[in-house]
């Protein structure tokens, strides 16, 4: 929630305040440079926030790619273990593990999606 909404709309708000602080100038005086070092504050945080939103859903992006590419590669070992002359026991058990992970990894995405 707060990556989908409020982090869009305090930057929004940020990015309006630093416009507003920007417009009004009239660089009279040397105090007039406050206000342009606080609109112009004001617009670089509104895009620091703009990027940190862009590449958190560019790893999003390139996190369930390489996920997906890992589960074809454990698929693939799956098979080819099942098909060499291990015993039934061994590949059970590597069966187990790599569903945990699998499961784990489902749990840990689901939970950071949600916040």
């Amino acid at each position: 929630m707060f990556y989908r909404v409020l982090l869009p709309a305090l930057a929004g708000f940020n990015l309006l305040l630093g416009l507003a602080v920007l417009s009004g100038l009239g660089l009279n005086q040397w105090t007039d440079a406050a206000d342009v070092a606080a609109g112009a504050a004001c617009c670089a945080i509104a895009g620091g926030l703009l990027a940190a939103g862009l590449i958190r859903n560019h790893l999003k992006r390139s996190m369930l790619y390489q996920i997906a590419i890992w589960r074809q590669l454990s698929d693939t070992l799956v098979k080819w273990i099942e098909e060499s002359r291990m015993p039934e026991e061994t590949v059970a058990i590597l069966h187990r593990s790599l569903s945990q992970v699998m499961a784990d990894g489902r749990a840990d995405s689901s939970s950071k999606a949600s916040s």
